[in-house]
């Protein structure tokens, strides 16, 4: 007879592998439902892929098929084989598409937080949709970044845009083919000398000032470039954000950092001067006349509302107002309590944000919109060949051209790589 002890050890034993079996089964069944595809039960009639050929036998009334399995050789009725194999099919059939379903769930998820920064960066710029497909216009036309998960396997895609050629990028953005744009600036007025691109400081223009390297980060705020003269984009003095206290006589700040030159550029029209009731002698808001449709509706313009500097001036088609775009356009603002420009809530936002709970909703007596969706492409730009102008020295260039520099950068291509390192 065995020693009780021994018995004892091999029971134990016994014990621990039955409980190591049941984790690794519990384990890969957490791991199905975690992928959202759950495995087949194991077939009682093989798939034809993988069978023999059936054979016909013939048994009285009904007939059979004689199927090879991993078990071996079976006759199965030919009706019940039928059956089941168009069941195996459709399971077949529904588990690849929950397979593909899965995989684009991933893909959405991999490109969320690429999407998310770009709207953030690029929310002062202009928008358009290719294709169902939103972009934000940046670089004076030269790029158009993605705002949507552009489809898969899309890289090396060209478009035309503009009667511009664009090829797509492996980050989603359309770069435009060929010579970039040619901007005119003097870098001794533009306060960083380490210019790389063509774009506006979005930090700078919007406070007008830069913080010296050595300053510690927790000093800070936000909208202040910490980059100084590092800077790659541009410190324009002249596309400063227009102070609204100023322009309502309202700013006792002797240090304000903001612009106190309004023009066209910065300074929506006096809403008094339009309707031919403006009285103030001291009105610092535009007295000019711009031609609008009254039956149509006039969305906000972005560079200005939220830029602070729309390179269009009178030019522009759109509202310049200090109102949010974003909240106008979807009933919601990205920027939450941050966010310094007023919400009204009109008729209009108040049918967008119904109909986001009832698809029922149906918005009224609607005017034809212009926005930078709706209006040609040409609109978006002041010249012609599809670029800004950006001047620093004067608002209308000379023939001379000792300042001209082709500005043309895959600096921004560089930092959606995860091993990028800027200096």
């Amino acid at each position: 007879m065995s020693d009780p002890e021994e018995l004892k050890a091999k029971y134990a034993e016994i014990a621990w592998l039955k409980k190591q079996i049941e984790e690794k089964k519990a384990a890969r069944g957490r791991r199905s439902d975690k992928n959202g595809i759950s495995k087949p039960s194991r077939k009682q009639f093989p798939t034809p892929q993988i069978n023999l050929k059936p054979l016909k036998v013939d048994s009285g009334d009904e007939n059979y098929i004689s199927s090879t399995t991993s078990r071996g050789m079976t006759l199965v009725n030919t009706n019940i084989y039928e059956r089941e194999q168009k069941s195996q099919l459709l399971k077949a059939e529904a588990a690849r598409k929950l397979q593909i379903e899965a995989q684009e769930r991933n893909r959405q998820r991999k490109w969320k937080p690429r999407i998310d920064k770009n709207k953030t960066k690029t929310d002062h710029c202009d928008r358009i949709a290719i294709s169902d497909q939103i972009f934000a216009v940046c670089g004076g036309g030269n790029k158009l970044v993605p705002l949507t998960v552009p489809p898969p396997d899309s890289e090396g895609q060209i478009i035309m845009w503009n009667s511009i050629k664009y090829i797509r990028k492996k980050n989603g953005t359309f770069r435009r083919v060929g010579k970039s744009a040619e901007y005119v600036f003097s870098s001794s007025q533009s306060g960083n000398t380490n210019v790389s691109t063509s774009e506006d400081c979005r930090y700078y223009t919007r406070i007008g000032k830069y913080l010296p390297n050595h300053i510690s980060l927790a000093l800070l705020t936000s909208g202040i470039c910490k980059k100084s003269s590092h800077c790659k984009y541009l410190h324009d003095p002249s596309h400063i954000r227009a102070c609204r206290q100023y322009l309502q006589n309202k700013c006792t700040n002797t240090n304000c950092l903001l612009n106190h030159e309004p023009d066209e550029h910065n300074t929506p029209i006096c809403k008094y001067y339009k309707q031919g009731s403006c009285t103030s002698p001291n009105c610092h808001f535009l007295h000019s006349e711009k031609p609008q449709d009254p039956d149509s509706y006039i969305c906000l313009c972005r560079p200005f509302s939220v830029g602070g500097w729309c390179p269009r001036g009178l030019k522009c088609p759109f509202r310049h107002d200090f109102e949010c775009p974003d909240f106008e356009e979807s009933g919601t603002c990205p920027r939450g309590f941050s966010c310094f420009l007023a919400h009204p809530v009109t008729k209009r936002t108040q049918q967008i944000m119904a109909t986001k709970t009832d698809d029922d909703v149906v918005i009224d007596n609607e005017k034809p919109t212009i926005s930078s969706f709706t209006v040609d492409p040409s609109q978006l730009f002041v010249t012609t060949n599809g670029l800004y102008d950006m001047y620093v020295d004067e608002k209308e260039p000379k023939q001379d051209n000792k300042f001209m520099i082709n500005l043309e950068s895959d600096s921004d291509d560089l930092e959606d790589n995860n091993d990028y390192v800027s200096v």
